[in-house]
């Protein structure tokens, strides 16, 4: 790759508090400099062409340093509980138009709305035992884009059925055409109950009074994802949030969880104001009980915020700054009540070899990977516990 010669003035002592040197793009890539390249007055400096210039250095540096903070941590992790919290809030608020809508009885809506319990019961099981080790702000990224994919599959029966005929008929684009064409009312009508049925042929049943299928076996595989996705958030994040933020910050958080509700409900009424199509020009009002509102709608704009919440939450490590010190603090303490131990206890062997016995029964105890099987004695001990 050829190189260019850049007129700029060196990087003074100063300006090395700004840059992070440690950066990829700075460390040594095996470039050869020719003699000629030096100039005697350092006026010149030589830079290769893939290597950025200090501003852009910089700038970079300030946006990964904006991540190493425990107050941006706590105020991600709590805007995403907020929206979150938001989203099951927004389900419960227009849960009533979807029953409307895909003719959904009130004792399927309770099955749909176990899906989320179900699987969260598992998943957190099995993340409780397996999250030790893993980089806790990658899984709790995935989590919040497992919610907008729940977000975005809550949203997409209407986007794979329509504002349907009931909705139709009371526009004043539609009357007409499915008022006085008794033919194309029946076609439609046909088309319709084929979508009953999961493979979609037109020779699938319709039961009346178990409502569309196909939507309700995708609203409960959304909640499935939901439960997965918040049980990761839990696990995680809450650790995550113990291991690196003081306590002293918890009410920051706290208080954007509190917010969610509100957001949700508030969300759920400002959509369903508007028409379930909002292209069409219905001709009743939303004081009309045949009214269906824009369900719909919220689910994108939610799924959206958690996108770019859950890209934040990746770029974060997995270690705040120093953690390692609370580490080290944590294993001097255990060190000083293994003194503490000794010396009540004499008749042990002597200090640097009790010292080193436990410290390799510790390391011993790191080596060992989590297991299904013991997963299964952990659970065993847990469910014959007789306080239980």
């Amino acid at each position: 790759m050829p190189h260019s010669i850049l007129r700029t003035p060196r990087i003074s002592e100063s300006d090395h508090d700004h840059l992070d040197l440690d950066m990829p793009e700075y460390r040594s890539r095996a470039v050869s400099f020719s003699a000629t390249s030096k100039q005697e007055d350092g006026d010149f400096i030589l830079f290769p062409d893939h290597v950025p210039y200090p501003r852009e250095a910089e700038a970079a540096a300030k946006w990964r340093n904006f991540f190493i903070n425990r107050k941006t941590y706590t105020f991600i992790y709590g805007a995403a509980g907020c929206i979150y919290s938001a989203s099951f809030r927004y389900f419960n608020g227009t849960i009533t138009t979807m029953e409307k809508r895909f003719k959904i009885p009130s004792r399927n809506t309770g099955i749909i709305s176990s899906g989320n319990d179900i699987s969260q019961v598992f998943a957190s099981i099995l993340l409780t035992y397996y999250a030790s080790g893993k980089n806790k702000p990658k899984w709790m990224s995935f989590s919040l884009y497992a919610i907008a994919l729940y977000c975005l599959m809550s949203a997409m029966p209407h986007f794979l059925y329509g504002p349907g005929k009931d909705a139709l008929q009371l526009t004043e684009e539609h009357r007409f055409e499915l008022g006085n064409n008794l033919t194309d009312l029946m076609t439609i009508t046909e088309k319709r109950k084929s979508l009953c049925n999961v493979n979609g042929t037109i020779a699938a049943v319709c039961d009346p009074e178990g409502g569309e299928l196909a939507p309700q076996v995708l609203l409960f595989s959304a909640q499935v994802i939901f439960g997965i996705a918040e049980s990761v958030y839990y696990v995680f994040g809450l650790s995550y949030l113990d291991d690196n933020v003081s306590r002293a910050k918890t009410p920051l958080m706290i208080s954007e969880l509190m917010l969610g509700p509100a957001v949700g409900y508030s969300l759920a009424s400002f959509c369903l104001k508007f028409y379930i199509d909002p292209t069409l020009h219905p001709m009743i009002t939303s004081k009309d009980p045949r009214w269906l509102g824009c369900w719909w709608a919220g689910w994108i704009f939610i799924a959206l915020i958690l996108v770019i919440l859950g890209y934040c939450m990746g770029q974060f490590p997995k270690e705040l700054n120093k953690s390692e010190n609370k580490q080290q603090l944590t294993q001097e303490h255990i060190k000083r009540r293994k003194i503490d131990s000794f010396l009540i206890n004499k008749e042990a062997a002597p200090l640097n070899e009790y010292l080193s016995e436990t410290s390799v029964v510790k390391n011993k105890s790191d080596d060992d990977k989590p297991s299904f099987k013991g997963l299964k004695e952990s659970l065993s001990r847990l469910l014959n516990n007789k306080i239980l």
